[in-house]
């Protein structure tokens, strides 16, 4: 579980306090699942190492478009007053 937690560092502060301990405990669940129904773990792991990386870059870069985006639009202010 605490490799888990590890990949969920991949995600935002944000996004890990508002969801982190949901995913985490459905992560868990569908561990258990994939290892009672006799499924490959390794297949399991890739795909949650996969989804981390890709929603995690994915939430990161929404975060500093957001970060960004106010201070680009007050600069387009700025020239627009100076017109």
């Amino acid at each position: 579980m605490s490799m888990y937690r590890l990949l969920l560092l991949a995600f935002p502060k944000r996004v890990r306090r508002e969801f982190g301990a949901d995913m985490a405990r459905l992560f868990e669940a569908q561990r258990r699942a994939v290892r009672e129904s006799g499924d490959g773990l390794a297949r399991f792991w890739a795909s949650a190492i996969l989804d981390v990386a890709i929603h995690g870059t994915a939430e990161r870069i929404s975060a500093a478009v957001a970060i960004i985006r106010p201070g680009l639009q007050l600069e387009t202010w700025r020239l627009c007053m100076r017109a």
